[in-house]
């Protein structure tokens, strides 16, 4: 019988953790993998679900999940490896997501529709293409200072301090824009 389940904090800190086939898995625990630094790579085709804080401070250094809608809290927050996601099937990104992985440079999440809180601070991106995101939570991209690009056709909502910090910022397009934050 093949593993279906990881428990919470089941490898929490298990620092010499190379190799993680999650192939089956259909849930993975709160902080399950959490500080584990040498995870490197992550790949499920299956339905999946990831508790908070789950990869949380990993080393991990590609993400490609096909059926994953949620990210929860925390998931991947200072993956300071992280370089490429793939998440097809995303549809939020929940408060630090992808916080603090300053390495992160190529996301692809083609069906994304909410960024809450936090959810790309301090990360490498430089530019932003998200056709189908309709609302940006607060500080969402703060500290991205590499970011040149913004193109966010149908956000509606532009939460406060959303691109606070982003000093190489030269162009926004929000032509569905709403609601401004600025408080």
């Amino acid at each position: 019988e093949q593993l279906k389940t990881v428990g919470a904090y089941a490898f929490s800190g298990c620092n010499n953790l190379k190799n993680v086939s999650l192939s089956n898995a259909e849930t993975i625990g709160k902080s399950a993998f959490e500080n584990s630094r040498d995870v490197l790579f992550i790949n499920s085709e299956k339905n999946v679900s990831i508790g908070e804080n789950a990869f949380r401070g990993t080393n991990v250094k590609s993400v490609n999940l096909s059926n994953l809608t949620v990210i929860n809290k925390n998931v991947f927050e200072n993956c300071s490896e992280l370089v490429s996601v793939s998440i097809e099937n995303t549809t939020k990104i929940n408060s630090r997501g992808f916080s603090d992985c300053i390495s992160l440079i190529d996301i692809n999440m083609p069906k994304v529709q909410e960024l809450d809180t936090y959810a790309f601070k301090n990360t490498a991106l430089n530019r932003v293409n998200f056709e189908t995101v309709k609302s940006v939570g607060n500080y969402a991209f703060s500290g991205c200072g590499a970011m040149k690009y913004a193109f966010l056709p149908n956000a509606s909502s532009i939460g406060a301090y959303a691109f606070n910090k982003c000093t190489s910022l030269e162009m926004v397009y929000f032509p569905s824009l709403i609601e401004l934050n600025n408080s």
